[in-house]
């Protein structure tokens, strides 16, 4: 995908997303737990001086152009794993990113480091680095949301356990899963 940064006189084309045999690994996206969003990895954002890798979020309403781009890490972004479980914001009184009456929470995992953001914030509210000898290559959360494992190539698992509460308390009625699935004219703004 190519996207047109339109911020220059003249248009100039810039990929959305890091070339296939720039590295080596599997790119795991992944829809968030009300089908609102599409978070994908290995994104980057090119300046006139560097790329940065970031991790976009789509609209379900229209895949074609990002909503925002995170901040990433150094290295390229290789998978994102959303909460199965919703959340009540934590401070009610801020201004909202969403017009979503809950905020969910994604993992997303470069090569070396996870991050914990939240559709409450746009910077990332955790990381963790240095946990395995070899690259990162997937993660995955219990159906409560109170585990993730992070996977990589030298063959080990890490797990990351929260206690009761520690992410937020869990929003008090779950929609359930095929909401926005079953219904496209459902669209949420951002």
């Amino acid at each position: 995908i190519i996207h047109k940064n339109l911020k220059s006189k003249k248009e100039k084309a810039n990929r959305l997303f890091v070339e296939e045999g720039a590295t080596k690994y599997f790119r795991r996206l992944d829809f968030t737990p009300d089908g609102a969003f599409l978070i994908t990895p290995a994104g980057q954002v090119s300046t006139a001086d560097d790329v940065s890798h970031v991790t976009y979020m789509f609209s379900r309403s229209n895949l074609k152009k990002p909503i925002c781009h995170l901040p990433g890490p150094q290295k390229p972004v290789c998978a994102v794993r959303c909460c199965p479980v919703l959340y009540e914001y934590r401070n009610k009184e801020t201004k909202k990113h969403t017009n979503l009456p809950y905020r969910m929470i994604y993992a997303v995992a470069s090569l070396s480091e996870v991050y914990l953001y939240d559709t409450e914030q746009f910077a990332p509210f955790c990381s963790v680095s240095d946990i395995h000898y070899a690259c990162i290559t997937d993660l995955a959360w219990s159906s409560n949301g109170r585990v993730l494992m992070i996977t990589s190539y030298d063959g080990f698992c890490t797990v990351l356990s929260f206690d009761q509460d520690e992410l937020g308390i869990p929003f008090s009625s779950q929609p359930p899963r095929s909401t926005h699935l079953a219904s496209s004219s459902t669209r949420h703004q951002i």
